[in-house]
This record gives structure tokens, C-alpha cells and sequence, in this order.
């Protein structure tokens, strides 16, 4: 038997070539490893063959997050573990937790947590977008017809 600081099988954590994809019904939705998207290829979330999402990415101190490791607990539900990216600064003691489900809708629940002796000051910004691509053009490479959109933030999310 391995004592567990010899570890020898392989880590069950999607490797750094994959994505994730989350499924419910008809629903599903496609990222990267950090749980980033950015529209490029097809990715997204996508709802009755419609793509209503398709770019979301999550910066803290304008640094992207690098991803650890990915843990899903069923087909529509997963974690994503990860740390601030900062170049300037390779031991950031920032880590971060991005919990995701999808239903009706997505939803993501954000955890930083500082790992680091001192209090850091933090600015965490989230971007978004939608094209409403159809299903097969966004498969297929095509671009979809440009379509206005508005958004506006709420108490509960963004509208």
C-alpha cells in the first residue's frame, strides 16, 4: 500500500489540455479549466440550442486565475480550485474556489481565501457576455449575426 506522500496512480483532475462541460437535460455548458470561457470555438453556456453565454471571465487584481485542479460531483455541478496569476508576484497567497451549477440557469458561488500572514485588498471583476449563437452554427465555426445586448446588475445577479 502507497503512504500517501507516495502516491503513484493518477490524479482524477481533468488534465491542462481539457475542459469541463456540465450537463442538465438540454442544457450544458462547455469551459476551460479555470472555469473561464471566452467564445472562441465552442464553448459557452447553452440553453434550447442557443448560446446565451458565451464569455465569462473572472480577474482579482486584473490577474487571470491559474488553474489547480477541477472536481466535479455529479453531471451538472463542479468545483474549480485555482490561484491570482501574478507574474510580479509568484507566491500570491491568494487562492481561489468557484462553485458551479447548472439548471435553468447557471449559477457560480465565488470563496477567495488569503493564505498569506497579511490582509490583502482585492479587486474582483467578472466579464460577461452573449452572442445567442445557434448550437450548430457556433459547431460548425460560423459567426452569428450581431445581436444588441444590455445588462444591467441586481441584488441577486445580473439581468
Amino acid at each position: 500500500m502507497d503512504s500517501p506522500w507516495t502516491f503513484t496512480g493518477e490524479s482524477a483532475a481533468v488534465s491542462a489540455a481539457d475542459g469541463l462541460t456540465l450537463v442538465d437535460g438540454t442544457n450544458f455548458l462547455i469551459s476551460e479549466r479555470s472555469g473561464d470561457f471566452n467564445g472562441v470555438g465552442p464553448v459557452g453556456l447553452f440553453m434550447r440550442d442557443t448560446r446565451v453565454l458565451s464569455f465569462w471571465q473572472l480577474t482579482v487584481n486584473g490577474s487571470r486565475i491559474q488553474p489547480l485542479t477541477v472536481g466535479s460531483s455529479g453531471p451538472f455541478s463542479a468545483t474549480f480550485a485555482g490561484r491570482v496569476d501574478r507574474p510580479d508576484a509568484p507566491d500570491e497567497p491568494i487562492a481561489v474556489i468557484r462553485r458551479r451549477y447548472l439548471g435553468r440557469g447557471m449559477r457560480e458561488d465565488l470563496e477567495l481565501r488569503n493564505h498569506g500572514s497579511q490582509p490583502q485588498q482585492l479587486s474582483i471583476e467578472l466579464g460577461a457576455a452573449a452572442d445567442f449563437g445557434d448550437l450548430f452554427a457556433v459547431k460548425a465555426g460560423r459567426r452569428s449575426e450581431s445581436v444588441e445586448t444590455t445588462s444591467e446588475p441586481t441584488d441577486d445577479g445580473v439581468r
